[in-house]
């Protein structure tokens, strides 16, 4: 994993003096994407096996029993969940993690009141949430998934929700988790948490 950013990141350096004009921008915007989708095999499942190795060393540490974690990593179900969230997660327009944003149901639909991105702190998302549930909050539509029934939802499904997208190999989402656990456990009454994965 560490070779692949490190690929990419030098990849960066020979277009940082470049000004480039829409449709050159476009062009190699289209090369990348074709390279990446015909690479997918030599990269992105390599990504695939070493994050479920990770997550066998998580459950491990975790003392984790029985072999239904191990079918559900195994299963392409979970991969392509985790795809999924991705998709959904590009569309809402998160570019980093942690990336959270907190809904108000309005006319049965949920509406963005903040877009919270990186691990801030505590006071920064229990004012983002009381904005939300004061009933006053200036909204913006939210181009993300619907959240739907077969979500994990914690605290209460209702008119206010939290949602995060996030990376569990990120370091800003290893320190936000505490945070944003610690509110949620003091709304859980008044508001709902969803996790989407955001793999980088």
């Amino acid at each position: 994993m560490s070779k692949i950013r490190t690929f990419f990141k030098n990849l960066r350096s020979p277009f940082t003096h470049l000004t480039l004009t829409t449709p050159y921008a476009v062009l190699i915007g289209s090369c990348i994407l074709a390279l990446s989708i015909v690479s997918y095999g030599y990269i992105v499942r390599p990504i695939q096996n070493e994050v479920r190795d990770l997550v066998k060393e998580v459950a491990k540490e975790l003392k984790l029993k029985g072999s239904s974690w191990e079918k559900c990593l195994a299963s392409d179900e979970t991969m392509e969940t985790i795809g999924t969230d991705f998709t959904d997660g590009t569309q809402a327009g998160v570019t980093g993690t942690p990336t959270t944003f907190i809904l108000v149901k309005k006319s049965g639909v949920y509406a963005t009141v903040a877009k919270i991105e990186g691990a801030q702190t505590e006071e920064f998302i229990r004012a983002a949430l009381d904005q939300a549930l004061s009933g006053k909050a200036k909204t913006t539509p939210f181009t993300g998934a619907p959240i739907t029934s077969n979500e994990f939802v914690q605290g209460k499904d209702g008119d206010v929700m939290v949602v995060e997208y996030a990376d569990i190999e990120c370091p800003y989402c290893i320190r936000f988790h505490p945070t944003i656990t610690s509110v949620m456990n003091d709304y859980q009454d008044r508001a709902g948490f969803v996790f989407r994965h955001f793999p980088l």
